[in-house]
């Protein structure tokens, strides 16, 4: 495929509010620190921190918020001011100025890249608290029936549905040599919008440790000619559970070794020691579409670009090379892209951007026109 491909700028914006979030996170550690004089109250663990007032003196007319989701928020009571976290920043340390908060809050957080330590404490913060949302009962059921999908799903992929699904879109995978384990069949999966069964392809989505947390459906529709298609559906693609940080696990890449010749995967990226590099797609087609331009490639998908961000690589992943689709530039697809390629350059990781000419939406456009012989 004939994508274009460019390093990423050193300096990306950070929205405000995920500056605040972040402050959010950690706003156990935050709150004594602006306002030492304070206590916890109740003692010893309350879920409030209290003081006379923004300005620090003893008392409990300030009251800060430590959890829940209302983190963060304080109200000082005797004055009427209140707010978020950086607010809270901004009134205790520069008078109010929320400039000169958001430069200090960037430190702070490590968002700045100079300090790595302090971005681990920022990381650690953010994934605990999707933890602590995704630890109700509800959330546990969701993973349980994600986790049953995906285990009663067919395994092989060839020769069903999903498989003329995919070829339709200009994806033979039996040229790879071997399957893409991440991807299953379903003939028959519920879906709630039609209140009926559909055929649908499964997808697995796994967290940072590699278990599985959510599962991606793409119901299908198979027509009388033979073909197979997307449900006409409002909604055709879900997940089912909470995939905040999880990704989609489509190839290891595969190599030829060097004492055999024999074709061989290469093994999970828990057990590579060597910097190595990552290809991440948006969707399962364009990641499949990147396999089959080059089987080497280690690909994963992101299962949308607001998720990008929530994403967290170990240390032998060096650098990223991001997938970006021609989405219109002012769109909220285009904008939150932003935050993708600021969240690995936190992360101390090498970028790479590569997009389709402006003709094509995406990589897979670019393969199925490439197929037509259009482009």
């Amino acid at each position: 495929m004939a994508m274009k491909k460019s390093q990423a700028p050193r300096a990306q914006l950070i929205p405000v509010d995920e500056i605040a979030q972040k402050l959010a996170d950690r706003i156990e550690d935050l709150a004594p620190r602006l306002l030492p004089n304070g206590f916890r109250d109740p003692p010893p663990k309350g879920p409030e921190w209290r003081c006379g007032s923004i300005h620090g003196e003893k008392g409990r007319s300030l009251a800060v918020r430590l959890k829940g989701p209302r983190a963060g928020v304080w109200a000082d009571f005797s004055s009427g001011d209140r707010g978020d976290a950086l607010d809270l920043v901004a009134k205790c340390l520069f008078g109010g100025s929320k400039t000169e908060a958001i430069k200090w809050a960037k430190g702070y957080l490590g968002l700045d890249g100079t300090d790595p330590d302090a971005l681990k404490k920022t990381h650690a913060a953010t994934a605990k608290r999707a933890d602590d949302e995704d630890g109700t009962k509800e959330a546990a059921d969701k993973r349980a029936a994600a986790y049953r999908i995906y285990l009663s799903a067919q395994e092989n992929i060839k020769g069903t549905p999903v498989d003329t699904y995919l070829r339709g879109r200009g994806l033979d995978l039996t040229g790879l040599g071997f399957g893409v384990g991440a991807l299953r069949y379903a003939p028959e999966l519920k879906n709630t919008e039609t209140n009926r069964t559909w055929p649908a392809m499964v997808a697995t989505i796994v967290g940072n440790e590699g278990k599985q947390i959510s599962v991606h459906r793409t119901w299908l529709q198979i027509h009388s000619d033979g073909r197979v298609t997307k449900a006409p559906l409002i909604t055709n693609k879900m997940s089912l559970g909470s995939y905040r940080g999880g990704i989609i696990p489509l190839w290891k890449g595969v190599r030829i070794d060097a004492e055999t010749g024999e074709l061989k995967k290469n093994p999970p990226l828990s057990r590579v020691k060597q910097p190595c590099w990552l290809d991440i797609t948006e969707g399962i087609e364009d990641g499949l579409s990147v396999i089959l331009a080059n089987p080497e490639l280690r690909v994963i998908a992101a299962i949308s670009v607001s998720n990008w961000a929530n994403i967290r690589l170990p240390d032998q992943v060096e650098g990223v090379v991001l997938w970006k689709q021609n989405d219109p530039p002012h769109s909220q697809a285009a904008r939150d892209f932003d935050k993708v390629v600021n969240s690995f350059l936190a992360q101390r990781k090498r970028v790479k951007l590569a997009r389709p000419p402006e003709q094509f939406k995406d990589a897979n456009d670019v393969l199925i026109n490439k197929e037509m012989g259009v482009g």
